[in-house]
């Protein structure tokens, strides 16, 4: 448990994992990640973030995965971000080995950079989007020849919006 913020900067290629092996992380705060200007890995399982989330990445072929290979869901109360520098980014939430269920409480803005960039959304677990009405929940592909998979019945709560993704 972090009692309190979790702040984590770096430069270059990162690989940063938080949670994971059946234990989960409780971050009693914010958790912001700015990593590198090369590609970076990033892997939140099973993390319990009860203020705002922020990940920022540089340019590089970036990848972002959230609930892939847990044994518990994870869940963000506050804001979510994520933004991708200029490359071919891949951003995956409950869409691999692990069928449990991630909760977002608040606003979700995902942009994803210059590329060809991948979505996957649910393809395997569960989404909730537990956002109040009147905040947005967006994916946004920017740039480039954009992909998404998304199994819409395992998506529940807000209906999320998707920008430059055929």
């Amino acid at each position: 448990m972090v009692e309190g913020d979790l702040r984590i900067t770096g430069t270059g290629a990162n690989a940063v994992t938080l949670g994971g092996n059946g234990a989960g992380l409780e971050v009693q705060g914010l958790l912001d990640l700015r990593l590198g200007a090369r590609g970076d890995t990033v892997k939140l399982e099973g993390v319990l973030v009860t203020g705002s989330a922020g990940i920022t990445t540089g340019g590089g072929a970036d990848a972002v995965f959230i609930d892939d290979d847990t044994a518990a869901g994870s869940v963000f109360h506050g804001a979510f971000t994520l933004t991708t520098g200029g490359g071919g980014d891949g951003f995956r939430v409950s869409s691999d080995g692990s069928s449990v269920t991630t909760n977002f409480d608040a606003a979700v803005g995902v942009k994803l950079g210059g590329g060809g960039d991948a979505l996957a959304l649910a393809t395997v677990g569960a989404i909730v989007f537990d956002v109040p009405a009147g905040l947005p929940v967006v994916f946004d592909g920017g740039g480039g020849t954009d992909s998404k998979a998304v199994t819409d019945g395992n998506l529940t709560g807000h209906a999320p919006t998707f920008l430059h993704f055929p």
